[in-house]
């Protein structure tokens, strides 16, 4: 995967406390999730937990991550 590190555009179902993404916008193209693979959590400066997903879309694998206090989304890797 290779490190891209930009903010995207996220259609998302939040449910309480628990977020899914659904599909993003990346270059002008709409990339539906097909699966979540794995999530995971970790910590930003000023002690932000992130929420990172790993997903499958157009049979490739991308890592998304949710900056829950900011509310913006970032293509980290695909």
């Amino acid at each position: 995967m290779k490190l891209l590190e930009q903010k995207v555009q996220v259609v998302a179902r939040f449910n309480g406390v628990d977020v899914r993404p659904l599909e993003y916008y990346w270059r002008g193209r709409r990339w539906p999730v097909q699966k979540v693979v794995r999530t995971w959590q970790q910590f930003a400066l000023l002690e932000e937990q992130i929420q990172v997903f790993l997903v499958e879309t157009g049979g490739r694998l991308a890592q998304l991550s949710y900056f829950p206090q900011s509310g913006w989304w970032q293509l980290d890797k695909m």
